[in-house]
């Protein structure tokens, strides 16, 4: 009968900093991506209060005409 060898895996104490090092430039480019798109989520909102500040102040500008 054939067993299952149970192993020890042997990795360099070099190679797993490495792979830290990794991990931790890959979850602050995320991060990083997820903070640009908030901050380009504002601007987006922003501008839409802008565009929609624009059209009431045009409107009253238009209807003050129209008054006098």
């Amino acid at each position: 009968m054939y067993g299952i060898k149970s192993f020890q895996l042997r990795i360099p104490l070099s190679l797993l900093i490495s792979l830290s090092e990794i991990s931790d430039l890959i979850l602050l480019s995320v991060l990083t991506y997820e903070q640009q798109s908030k901050e380009l989520a504002n601007i987006e909102q922003d501008k839409r209060i802008q565009e929609y500040r624009t059209l009431a102040e045009l409107e009253n500008i238009r209807a003050s005409r129209n008054y006098f």
